[in-house]
């Protein structure tokens, strides 16, 4: 089958799946989803979108009372079909300073998320303390392209570093003893600590790096950066929001306040 006949079946499963999502509302709140992403915060499965991302778009849709329209595109394009218009809201774990200087605003924390660095669980004596794990000397792995990577290179310098171009790959290279430590995104490593099926490994118990993960809009929203806000507000002190995160992640790992 011709490459352009494959991506035109591919984006009419898309919309396919992106018209089941939505809901009654005269105006529809169009949401940014990263292609790649994976879960816990979304995946495209048979043409049906699922995951945390999913779940809190249409939460957030249903409390402003408003349809919901999903756009999934390359991670690279977030941003610039929110500031374009095409999209009107999106998911982020980008810092404050990175947002305003792109003229994005950023709504209260739904999730403290980070960095985390993943062992096999017979090495943990040998990173016990976060200097060990920046100050090491081994293999160190990581996604190609991703803040882990960004993570690595700029606070590892004696690393022998070992990119790779998926997490998954990263994590079989770990399982295999093919590299001694791997920096990976926070709710990838509690998705996969939390899988009964997966092999062992352990997580180094502070982050790397803190990261907020929120809801991003353009700087001219701000009535909608309200709206959000009033309504992360309620989630919080009704539970809705721990509830809905708990569906996705199980298991999250925190250090001590």
């Amino acid at each position: 089958m011709y490459p352009a006949m494959i991506k035109f079946l591919n984006t009419i499963i898309v919309l396919l799946s992106l018209g089941s999502v939505a809901t009654a509302g005269d105006i529809e709140l169009r949401v940014g989803i990263a292609r790649e992403s994976s879960l816990p915060l979304a995946t495209l499965d048979q043409g049906v979108l699922s995951g945390l991302a999913i779940d809190l778009a249409r939460l957030l849709t249903e409390q402003l009372d408003m349809g919901l329209q999903l756009s999934l595109l390359p991670e690279r394009d977030l941003v610039s079909a929110l500031k374009g218009g095409r999209i009107d809201v999106m998911l982020s774990t980008m810092p404050q300073h990175e947002l305003r200087a792109l003229h994005l605003l950023a709504s209260e924390p739904l999730l403290e998320t980070g960095q985390l660095a993943l062992v096999r669980p017979q090495d943990l004596e040998r990173f016990t303390r976060p200097i060990d794990v920046l100050s090491t000397r081994g293999k160190v792995g990581y996604e190609r392209g991703t803040t882990a990577a960004r993570v690595v290179h700029q606070r590892m310098p004696l690393a022998q570093r070992i990119p790779f171009p998926s997490a998954a790959q990263a994590l079989l290279a770990l399982e295999q003893a093919e590299i001694d430590l791997l920096v990976l995104d926070a709710m990838l490593a509690w998705n996969q600590l939390a899988n009964p099926d997966a092999p062992p490994l352990a997580a180094l118990l502070h982050p790397l790096l803190t990261e907020h993960l929120v809801w991003t809009v353009r700087e001219q929203d701000v009535h909608l950066l309200a709206r959000i806000n009033a309504a992360l507000t309620q989630w919080q002190s009704d539970t809705t929001l721990a509830h809905v995160i708990s569906r996705w992640i199980p298991m999250r790992i925190e250090p001590a306040r």
